[in-house]
């Protein structure tokens, strides 16, 4: 019993020495509060901002409907499709860093050189309007 009594006393009792011994925590606020001081300070000389953070970052929580989907760069892929003759756009998938673009061809494409040719044709005009995806074109019947 006598030991059980110790023990404890003996943590309690770095228990208290350890929470009651904290310089360096208060030097660290003290710190932060004269960074906060002296910014505010210098942001007195600078010209007015507008307390609206808002930034040109695409990926804003308030501009989801435009920027977090791929909505925008599905609608280049259909206006680089366009600007080619005789193409239409079936379906586009992205995954990752990879685009699948499933295209009809109104033309007649009798050998799988001239479906090549053609769908190399697409896969440029895609990968200029994307550059950072890596592009593949299945042209369908």
């Amino acid at each position: 019993m006598r030991a059980a009594l110790v023990s404890v006393g003996l943590a309690a009792a770095t228990l208290l020495s350890a929470c009651a011994s904290n310089p360096q925590g208060t030097d660290e606020v003290r710190d932060v509060q004269f960074f906060a001081k002296n910014t505010d300070s210098l942001m007195e000389h600078e010209p007015k901002r507008s307390r609206n953070l808002q930034s040109d970052n695409p990926m804003q929580i308030n501009q989801v409907g435009e920027t977090w989907g791929l909505k925008k760069d599905k609608e280049k892929v259909f206006e680089a499709v366009d600007t080619l003759e005789g193409v239409t756009v079936r379906r586009v998938t992205f995954n990752k860093d990879v685009v699948r673009v499933r295209v009809t061809v109104e033309e007649d494409i009798k050998s799988n050189d001239e479906r090549m040719v053609k769908a190399k044709k697409i896969k440029t005009a895609i990968q200029r309007a994307l550059p950072r995806y890596n592009i593949r074109v299945k042209i369908v019947d």
